[in-house]
């Protein structure tokens, strides 16, 4: 296997802080498209699965481990937008800790995110959009969360013209 392998390097990294106990970092870098968050998924998804000693989940609660995966789709939806060259760009940085206990354990993981474009909540260019997040909240998937659904409780219109921010683009 090439040492510039994904799964190479997060397995370095992972063996490396088990046998020198010390921090170790990945930086996930490259153009708009390039497949930095999917990238991301994958060494996420990847140490937790070598952190638990199998590739396999014996137990039905939920582990940590899926716990940390699942975050990204709810950072996605406040941090994604499409773009003129990425219909799932991430227009946020995010800084995760991974923490391990001493015989390499998931313990618990920390997720900073930096917004990269606030001017994107008020003005979009013609091709582009505002952050996810507003599109699915004028979408029915919450109609069946509470009596009346969630766009009446929250007194959301059905009319996307409705609301300037998310019909610009």
């Amino acid at each position: 296997m090439s040492t510039s392998h994904l799964w190479a390097i997060a397995e370095g990294a992972y063996r490396n802080m088990l046998q020198n106990t010390k921090n170790n970092a990945m930086l996930i870098t490259g153009e708009s498209g390039a497949g930095k968050t999917e990238n991301t998924k994958k060494v996420i998804t990847y140490l937790a699965m070598v952190a638990t000693g199998s590739g396999k989940k014996v137990e039905k609660k939920v582990s940590l481990e899926d716990q940390i995966v699942a975050t990204n789709p709810i950072l996605e939806s406040y941090g994604n937008a499409k773009t003129a060259r990425n219909d799932n760009s991430s227009r946020f940085g995010k800084f995760i800790r991974i923490h391990f206990t001493q015989s390499g354990k998931l313990a618990g993981c920390d997720i900073v995110s930096y917004l990269l474009e606030k001017s994107r909540i008020t003005e979009q260019q013609s091709v582009e959009r505002s952050y996810h997040i507003f599109y699915q909240l004028l979408q029915p998937y919450g109609d069946g969360i509470c009596p009346g659904g969630l766009r009446a409780k929250c007194f959301v219109s059905n009319d996307i013209y409705d609301f300037i921010y998310v019909s610009q683009g």
